[in-house]
């Protein structure tokens, strides 16, 4: 993956290593701080008015202010794609509570910082490095209980997708106490159970996924059953089918879960099918024939 050399800090584009943020930035001491990674294809960038909303509440839960407008949080992502000459790839913004000396509670006047950079990468890269789905492992859900605001504090995040990485799988997927499975490390998590698609419903426990969101409009619009309604460890290791979805992931097939197969252990056709169904929608919002 190559990082390009335009980054954006503070309303200015700047060579990405002279990029720079104060060591008393909120972000850094506490992971008083919400991020957004967006899809950029054929140069264009995927449902960002849907990224630009789960900013704007994540900051909103934060107390930080929302540095800019819709169309503000757009130009300046496209300029960034365009200066950086991406046409395929992942940009990156992030909002802090700002820079001050070092306090558990911010000062009232304290102004936020934002930055953002784009990655050039294949995405999806499962299709070419695990054709035939992906593995996953479950792991213990130690996170917070506000997982639906998408924050910087990623460390349970990292340490979950570590452990699952060391044990040969692709992604994690995060069980609680209780054992209902909440969602992947960095993804969704969907299973077909009785032909009709199942996810947990979005509240402290998940991220409201934009690609996520995506999944059940189409299954809405093709007559595809689909709840948002939680399940279990159980319930998962006895699915008919199961895929992650995400920013990077597109929907990406599950086909065995701690060493034990999903179904037939093969990619099925309902999640065949929503693979076609978002790869066409994506291709008709960032295309010009599609406009």
């Amino acid at each position: 993956m190559k990082t390009t050399a335009t980054g954006y800090v503070n309303g200015e584009f700047c060579d990405l290593a002279d990029a720079k943020i104060s060591i008393l930035d909120r972000g850094l001491l506490f992971g008083d701080a919400v991020y957004e990674a967006l899809r950029v294809n054929n140069g264009r960038l995927f449902r960002v008015g849907d990224h630009y909303a789960r900013m704007s509440n994540g900051l909103k839960a934060l107390g930080i202010p929302v540095p800019f407008s819709a169309s503000q949080y757009e130009a300046i992502l496209t300029e960034l794609a365009r200066r950086n000459g991406v046409k395929s790839g992942l940009v990156y913004i992030q909002v802090t509570h700002g820079a001050a000396m070092r306090a558990h509670v911010p000062p009232k006047d304290i102004a936020p910082n934002v930055f953002a950079f784009i990655q050039t990468s294949e995405v999806p890269a499962w299709p070419r490095k695990y054709p035939g789905g992906v593995s996953v492992a479950t792991v213990e859900d130690l996170r917070w209980q506000r997982c639906n605001i998408k924050t910087s504090m990623l460390l349970a995040n990292t340490l979950a997708k570590r452990q699952a990485t060391d044990a040969g799988a692709f992604e994690a997927i995060l069980v609680g106490q209780d054992g209902t499975v909440h969602e992947g490390a960095v993804s969704n998590l969907f299973v077909v159970i009785g032909g009709s698609l199942r996810t947990h419903p979005v509240d402290g426990h998940v991220l409201p996924g934009v690609t996520r969101n995506v999944v059940l409009d189409l299954a809405r619009t093709h007559g595809i059953p689909a709840a948002e309604r939680a399940f279990s460890k159980a319930e998962l290791f006895a699915a008919e089918e199961a895929f992650l979805t995400g920013t990077t992931a597109d929907v990406c097939p599950v086909v065995r879960v701690d060493g034990k197969p999903i179904g037939d252990g093969r990619i099925g056709p309902l999640t065949a099918r929503l693979i076609k169904l978002l790869a066409e929608v994506l291709q008709r919002e960032t295309t010009d024939d599609g406009r």
